[in-house]
């Protein structure tokens, strides 16, 4: 059964004439038959965006990126007006099916893939300015989201990225404030990654190396420098 208004918080209302519902279509003209929207209560927004490509891609990249918007109204709006669009905005919305490529990304590459990320990668945008904490909420409706995500396309562990890990000379999102190290210790990847076993002490030494600035340290760099 379709559901008549969105969450009060988002600032979407449903219009009589729009399609909301937590189950989309079956299958897609892609032949994409699965779907965990129920299991996550996403909703069906696609009728809100034209501004994506009929193009079937297979998703190698999960891509996280910030809103800087207040809202998913104010997301929604901004993603129109720029001519942009994004397969999940937040882990509530789903704009564009994952099969069809989005514009989110723009140019960047990551490892061997270059040009165009858009063809190859899934965007999930969190409703957040940048500059502020997520929502624990937030980031735990996120976490699920990747990680059915992660098990539906078969994505590599190392392609769950930042918009900023692909364009790097441009884009800074997604912001330090979403936890890399809860994500893959839900997924169950990389464990003991962020453990190195130093004091916090010895971490201080090896961010802000007590030796430099000293002669004999600029001297090696210098020489360094050289070869």
């Amino acid at each position: 059964m379709g559901q008549s208004a969105y969450p009060s918080h988002t600032g979407l209302v449903a219009r009589p004439e729009d399609r909301l519902s937590l189950t989309p279509l079956p299958c897609d003209p892609c032949g994409d038959c699965s779907s965990f929207a129920k299991e996550l209560n996403i909703y069906d927004i696609t009728w809100t965006t034209a501004d994506f490509t009929l193009e079937c891609i297979n998703p190698q990249i999960i891509l996280l990126h910030d809103t800087v918007t207040v809202g998913a109204l104010q997301t929604v709006q901004n993603l129109h007006q720029e001519k942009l669009s994004v397969q999940y905005i937040g882990a509530i919305f789903q704009q564009v099916k994952d099969v069809y490529r989005a514009w989110h990304a723009g140019r960047g590459g990551f490892r061997t893939m270059t040009g165009d990320p858009n063809s190859n990668s899934i965007g999930i945008e969190a409703v957040n300015n940048g500059q502020t904490p997520l929502l624990e909420s937030q980031l735990q409706s996120m976490y699920k989201l990747v990680g059915k995500l992660k098990k539906r396309w078969n994505v590599d562990d190392h392609m769950i990225i930042s918009h900023g890990d692909i364009a790097p000379d441009r884009k800074m999102d997604i912001s330090g404030y979403f936890h890399y190290k809860d994500l893959y210790a839900y997924l169950g990847i990389f464990l003991g990654l962020f453990d190195t076993g130093l004091s916090p002490a010895e971490q201080k030494i090896v961010l802000i190396d007590q030796q430099i600035g000293t002669e004999d340290y600029i001297a090696n760099v210098q020489e360094n420098l050289k070869q």
